[in-house]
């Protein structure tokens, strides 16, 4: 059996839905509405199906493939216009004649002809909210209902204080610190973050958003640094990153690899070399390479669908402490790091990172200096450095990237000196909170 999708163009009810992609693949409860419609087609028996699309069909070909994963075979044709059903009958059945065939127009989900989703964006909300149920699909294996309303995806940290009100849905990789309460009718995407203390009420919270500490979010759709009151269909660019923002947006840090940053990190590299030597001479002497090399990984590129590219850096072998790090302000007069950053993580130490707020340690580019460093924390990956790794991803700014250097330049020249501000004390709240979420969590795998 064949069947025809026709994808609606960008609407101008709900304009935002649209800004990062074509409707029919905007993020709906973990997939999109072409993957509902396509697993609907199969399940009737569908074994080609041609989806036409008016808006960035390349970007909808490349989200949804040749349709193996779903044991059939999906074209994505180019259309310049949306077409009615009336439209899509007349241009392409007549190739179809001797086979029974399906037409579907794209604008609500599957069995749920009554519920339009892009007239407005209460629409869209309401139709999601009815899909609840439905979402849980056979192949969706982890998905599971933890209490009457309530389902949490794969690998979600959710505290054991969090308050749930049905009802909720909470995609994969979620992570809700102590004291939010959800709902109701809470629906968290994928990788998103709810911050201790923080509510969520009759809204969306889209793919990795993180959402601040005790903020309160309701009646809306959370998107990056986006909120939108489906109920009035005002918008809001929130320009404060602690209260909501994205976890996959770039940042430039205070000290990057820029001209004037390569220029210190070899002015430093020459006036230091003297302090390198007897690690040289010692790999001399113990007939061993004077230099180890690593591998570490490059930010990646935010809303690419590329795998992080590697670059090399060195350690000196026989070197401690700073001067251990000696080798890498070549690394900096490269381009490949910055002065202010997380460390670099090999592909083998981010794969072991837990999905969630963890993962953030690669959002940032990776730099010399860490705010692990000027906490004191040991090298290396741990509970500490990855809450402090993910604190930077989230709040990096020029400010907390001068406070970095500044405490490190103090614990270099007074180790002994405890350095405790305003600001490291909060932090360190903070870190704690991340650290309890890690250990003192509900895991549902």
């Amino acid at each position: 059996m064949r069947a025809l999708l026709l994808a609606p163009g960008r609407s101008s009810a709900v304009p935002l839905l649209a800004e990062a992609g074509p409707l029919i693949i905007a993020p709906l409860l973990g997939k999109c509405l072409a993957e509902y419609w396509i697993e609907h087609l199969t399940s009737l028996g569908a074994k080609e199906i041609v989806l036409i699309a008016s808006d960035r069909p390349a970007q909808v070909r490349a989200h949804l493939g040749d349709g193996t994963r779903w044991g059939l075979r999906l074209t994505v044709r180019a259309s310049a216009h949306e077409l009615t059903l009336e439209e899509g009958r007349a241009k392409y059945l007549t190739r179809f004649a001797t086979i029974p065939q399906i037409v579907v127009a794209m604008d609500h989900l599957p069995g749920q002809p009554t519920r339009p989703l892009f007239k407005s964006y209460a629409n869209w909300f309401a139709g999601i909210q009815a899909w609840i149920p439905q979402a849980q699909a056979e192949e969706r294996i982890g998905i599971c209902e933890v209490q009457p309303g309530v389902w949490i995806g794969q690998h979600c940290k959710v505290d054991p204080s969090v308050e749930f009100v049905a009802p909720c849905w909470l995609g994969n990789h979620v992570v809700v610190q102590a004291g939010a309460i959800l709902g109701p009718s809470a629906m968290i995407e994928d990788g998103a973050v709810v911050s201790s203390g923080a509510r969520v009420v009759q809204s969306v919270i889209g793919p990795s958003t993180f959402v601040g500490e005790h903020a309160l979010v309701g009646r809306s759709l959370a998107h990056s640094s986006t909120l939108i009151n489906w109920a009035t269909g005002s918008s809001l660019q929130v320009p404060d990153a602690f209260w909501l923002s994205s976890m996959n947006d770039s940042f430039t840090p205070d000290w990057p690899s820029s001209w004037y940053g390569r220029v210190l990190a070899a002015y430093l590299l020459i006036l230091t070399s003297p302090f390198a030597l007897w690690a040289f001479l010692r790999s001399v002497i113990r007939v061993e390479p004077a230099l180890k090399t690593r591998q570490g990984l490059r930010l990646r590129p935010p809303g690419a669908f590329v795998r992080p590219r590697t670059f090399n850096y060195s350690e000196l072998r026989h070197a401690s402490g700073w001067m251990k790090r000696w080798p890498q302000l070549w690394t900096i007069v490269r381009g490949d790091l910055s002065w202010i950053g997380n460390r670099p993580l090999s592909p083998r130490e981010y794969s072991n990172l837990a999905p969630g707020f963890e993962q953030l340690w690669l959002s940032r580019p990776p730099g010399l200096i860490s705010l692990a460093d000027a906490e004191g924390c040991p090298p290396g990956v741990s509970a500490q450095a990855c809450a402090h790794a993910s604190y930077f991803s989230v709040q990096a700014s020029p400010e907390l990237s001068r406070r970095i250097l500044r405490q490190v330049v103090r614990r270099i020249f007074a180790p002994a000196t405890p350095v405790q501000t305003a600001g490291s004390s909060r932090l360190s709240s903070l870190v704690g909170v991340l650290l309890k979420t890690r250990t003192n969590h509900l895991q549902t795998d």
